[in-house]
């Protein structure tokens, strides 16, 4: 096996390292390729192989083939040498480049491999599409020309990869950067009385401004920020902006703030201390805020997460259970933990009228939520028909683009139509 560097290694590594293939982020194009392989040339394995400096690495493709061998140890590093041609292996146990390899001679057993290097955008190899047999085989010349047409799609998607990993890296240089000026802002979206439609309070929700590129929808820079561990300086700024600008409102209406399960953590016992700061600094009334919490809170450390719940409650400050019917749904959390505020998931209604049973659990959770003392709210009604069937249930509150989408408060309680507020 080839031992030496070849020339231009380091910057075959940088283009490597560019592309993000490395950072483990799924990819699904590039995995239907890898299987597309397999299935056309009637091999029963196949892979994209990704060569490091001192490792061959296989996130896409059979199952059996992946994972991390040493880079002398693999047939991608003969490929690579020459990146223009298809490496044929018709018997690896009786080819004296690679029958001491282990994958020839051990559980895998491998024996046939034919594999296309595939080039980075700026034309660095970065590591093979293959495909590989337990049996010794041989390689036609159409079946060449059907592994070189998928190899020139790998390189296709790994450039339209490249292309989104570089962007999402700019993303998250600009929201540490935002972060750290405290430029993220509030927006707002009504919490409405079912029945009469006045307005009982509003849910505060984080938005970014990105500098030359507008908003950016929270369900993008969100994710980044829990992959980054930005999500509890997030969640503390949030708190601290919206206390203060409800303390500012004309009228005493309740505000909503979400707490991410990660704060929930890092923050540990002291998450109930950091509440009665920003309530004392603020002077915004105990009674005025709910703190919206998932059930990511509630698996990981049930008892921890019930003492905080308590200890909030003994603020005056109202909890609420968020997105429910999203995790795991357990009933035993209804029963456990003391929730003032069920929020139904919009998924729920989303169903109405498309699946019969979809009506039947919305009813029971409706029911359920009452009959244990909380009141609830459900998220996401965007038509008359929900709203309709929400008031005939006897919903407490209701949410969503219908009653109100978000933006800066509507501090007026008398009324709220639908669309319209006055």
């Amino acid at each position: 096996m080839p031992t030496s560097i070849p020339a231009g290694e380091q910057a075959r590594l940088a283009a490597l390292e560019a592309t993000g293939l490395m950072e483990g982020l799924p990819d699904p194009r590039i995995e239907d390729a890898a299987g597309r392989a397999a299935q056309l040339l009637e091999r029963p394995l196949s892979a994209v192989t990704l060569l490091e400096a001192g490792r061959q690495i296989i996130r896409f493709g059979s199952p059996e083939l992946r994972g991390f061998i040493p880079r002398e140890a693999s047939f991608c590093d003969t490929a690579l040498r020459r990146p223009d041609e298809v490496l044929v292996v018709t018997d690896a146990q009786k080819d004296p480049r690679f029958a001491a390899l282990p994958l020839a001679g051990g559980e895998l057993g491998l024996r046939f491999y034919a594999g296309k290097p595939i080039r980075s955008p700026g034309g660095f190899p970065l590591g093979a599409l293959c495909v590989l047999d337990h049996r010794p085989g041989h390689l036609s010349p159409g079946q060449e020309s059907v592994l070189r047409e998928l190899a020139r799609e790998v390189e296709g998607l790994v450039a339209e990869h490249q292309s989104r990993w570089q962007e999402r890296q700019a993303l998250m240089r600009d929201l540490r950067l935002a972060v750290a000026n405290d430029a993220l802002f509030l927006n707002w979206q009504p919490i409405v009385e079912a029945r009469s439609l006045r307005i009982h309070g509003y849910e505060a929700l984080a938005r970014w401004q990105r500098p030359r590129h507008g908003i950016v929808p929270p369900d993008r820079f969100i994710p980044l920020a829990e992959q980054d561990g930005l999500v509890g300086r997030i969640d503390k700024a949030m708190l601290r902006k919206a206390c203060a600008e409800a303390a500012a409102w004309p009228l005493p209406a309740r505000v909503s703030v979400n707490f991410s399960a990660d704060w929930v953590r890092q923050a540990g016992a002291t998450l109930p201390h950091l509440v009665e700061q920003e309530l004392a600094r603020s002077g915004l009334p105990a009674d005025r805020l709910m703190i919206e919490i998932t059930e990511g809170v509630l698996i990981d450390s049930p008892d921890c997460a019930l003492g905080k719940i308590q200890a909030l409650r003994s603020l005056g400050v109202r909890v609420a259970l968020d997105d429910f019917g999203t995790g795991y749904s357990s009933l035993g959390y209804l029963e456990r933990f003391p929730f003032d505020v069920l929020k139904i998931d919009r998924r729920f209604l989303r169903r109405l009228g498309q699946e019969p049973r979809a009506e039947v659990v919305l009813r029971a959770t409706l029911r359920l939520g009452r009959e244990l003392g909380m009141t609830v709210c459900v998220e996401g009604v965007e038509d008359q028909e929900q709203l309709a069937f929400l008031q005939r249930e006897g919903c407490d509150l209701v949410q969503g683009y219908l009653l109100g989408r978000p933006g800066e408060a509507i501090l007026d309680r008398t009324c709220l139509q639908p669309r319209e507020s006055c």
